[in-house]
């Protein structure tokens, strides 16, 4: 096998910058380009590369055709594979896997175990960990954070400030978007849209805006109360339970004083939403 580049002295960083012996894909003989820890950092087959402000170091490795520019850092034992690009400041770290032609880019990071590959998209600020999967056509981006064992698939896409976690699924073409929470093993499929600050846990499923509703604020505390219809569920802050629990938790906790009384009149207007209840 032929060496593609060269390490050159080390720099005031402790790191060497790497320069190409010979031309392939866009890159010309000669050209300068980003820093390593060592040669195990950048493999020399394919037309993989670290462009001259990108920085690839400690155990982590590009390998086949995979693209790090702008002010990516890589390090610890990522891995960047494929046809995969990372770019702009993004954070790639720990254990993370990037493959097949998924793209990273703006401030987005990327860490402990997680998974993206196909055709996903993580952009902006959002954040993915754990052991997480996103694959496909997925698309993250903005403050969204996707951890634990969530799966994030298909066409689908989560932005905002939304938290996907536990073992939940998001798939087909759902959207995922604003203060929305979906933990505990939720599967979210369909066209469906959920936003606002609806909050989904249990094994619940959703696949139909009609599914649920959610309303708020509510009351001095200005607190969110998300209803599924077909699980006969309603979701608020630490508590999950059906109609019957959840006027004992009110009665239990607030009584007759306003918010007990707006909770009320909260499932009145649910039950009216859905008569055949």
């Amino acid at each position: 096998m032929e060496d593609k580049y060269v390490l050159l002295p080390v720099d005031s960083n402790g790191l060497y910058r790497i320069r190409a012996l010979k031309d392939f894909a866009d890159i010309k003989k000669g050209e300068i380009g980003g820093y390593v820890s060592s040669e195990c950092n950048l493999s020399h087959e394919g037309t993989c590369w670290i462009s001259r402000t990108a920085r690839v170091t400690g155990n982590a490795k590009v390998t086949n055709n995979a693209i790090v520019s702008g002010y990516s850092r890589i390090y610890d034992n990522a891995i960047i594979k494929d046809q995969a690009k990372v770019h702009g400041e993004s954070r790639i770290y720990e254990n993370a896997i990037i493959k097949d032609n998924a793209e990273i880019m703006g401030h987005a990071k990327v860490n402990c175990n997680a998974v993206i590959s196909g055709n996903a998209t993580v952009l902006d600020y959002s954040f993915v960990s754990g052991y997480t999967k996103v694959y496909e056509n997925a698309f993250i981006y903005g403050n969204a954070r996707v951890y634990g064992n969530a799966k994030v698939h298909g066409n689908t896409s989560i932005y905002g400030a939304a938290h996907i976690y536990g073992d939940a699924e998001i798939c087909d073409k759902a959207k995922i978007h604003d203060s929305a929470e979906i933990s505990g093993k939720v599967k979210v499929s369909g066209r469906v849209e959920i936003s606002g600050r609806a909050k989904f846990v249990g094994n619940l499923k959703i696949s139909h805006d009609s599914d649920y509703k959610c309303i708020g604020p509510l009351g001095s505390r200005s607190s969110y109360l998300t209803y599924v219809h077909k699980a006969d569920m309603y979701i608020t802050g630490c508590f999950d339970g059906n109609t019957e629990e959840f006027l004992e938790a009110i009665a239990h906790a607030y009584g007759n004083t306003d918010i007990g009384i707006i909770y009320k009149q909260a499932i009145k207007a649910i039950q009216i939403f859905y008569p055949n209840n």
